[in-house]
């Protein structure tokens, strides 16, 4: 066992695919039916993800996170939110002046749904946002521009898992999908950018679970209501909307600019690379 712990923490990015390929496997293999199980698992799955960080950077990946810096995480990121709780209110009004029933248990499945994200958001910053990141950094950190490269592929990766599990055979669905990918991909690298400047996974992850958590809040309220939450939609209705799609890409293309900005332009990533 310890031959096999050295070996994994002198091969960073043999650690991180294996890493991934347990926290995807253990999503696609392992079934659980409902919000709060499904919320349980990945934070399950997060503990996991944990220790491969750890293996592969030590007791730096979790060292600076704090308050102060996970203030700052949420402070540079709350457009996120601001943008979710006004996207989400949306289907909100619309099944309220409908008049659609309300499910008898409706703050339950707001729990539930909150729960839900809460696993997400912590599993996902674990795995893409530092797993990715910091395999492919401490691999090869030697290369100049190692950070935006990591950046590039684990947003692509992330964009990407949300909709592998989609029918790519079907016409409808191959301009949601792409658009799909693309939306979740560029959210990734402004939650990545962050992740850069401070490494505190907890910011990251609170962001993370309110931007899910808002668009969801319809179909855990409103009995026969669809959310904004689902990864595809076909052209001849259900799913999200393109649309809905075509709005986050242009939020997240402004977000990414400024965020570019007044965080990354202060980074020293030749000092980063040495010390990350």
């Amino acid at each position: 066992m310890k031959e096999v712990m050295a070996f994994l923490k002198k091969t960073p990015l043999v650690t991180g695919i294996l890493a991934m390929l347990i926290g995807l496997g253990g999503i696609s293999l392992v079934k659980v039916e409902g919000m709060t199980a499904m919320g349980f698992h990945r934070i399950v799955l997060a503990f996991a993800m944990a220790a491969f960080v750890y293996l592969i950077s030590g007791e730096k990946a979790f060292e600076k996170s704090s308050f102060k810096t996970m203030g700052y995480t949420v402070k540079m990121l709350l457009a996120f939110v601001i943008f979710s709780i006004a996207i989400g209110s949306l289907p909100f009004a619309l099944y309220a002046g409908m008049k659609m029933p309300i499910y008898e248990d409706w703050p339950l499945n707001l729990l539930a749904t909150m729960a839900f994200c809460v696993g997400v958001g912590l599993f996902e910053e674990l795995l893409f946002r530092a797993v990715l990141n910091d395999m492919i950094i401490c691999q090869f950190r030697k290369c100049r521009h190692v950070f935006l490269i990591a950046g590039i592929i684990s947003s692509f990766i992330f964009g990407y898992v949300h909709v592998m599990a989609e029918d790519v055979t079907n016409p409808d669905l191959i301009l949601p999908i792409v658009m799909k990918t693309i939306s979740t991909g560029m959210m990734g690298f402004a939650l990545t950018m962050l992740y850069w400047k401070t490494r505190n996974l907890i910011g990251l992850a609170l962001i993370h679970c309110l931007y899910d958590f808002f668009p969801l809040c319809s179909s855990a309220v409103f009995d026969g209501s669809q959310g904004l939450g689902s990864y595809a939609a076909s052209s001849n209705g259900g799913g999200t909307p393109v649309v809905w799609y075509v709005i986050q890409i242009v939020f997240e293309a402004v977000l990414i600019l400024v965020l570019w900005k007044k965080v990354v332009k202060t980074l020293d990533f030749e000092k980063m690379r040495q010390e990350w």
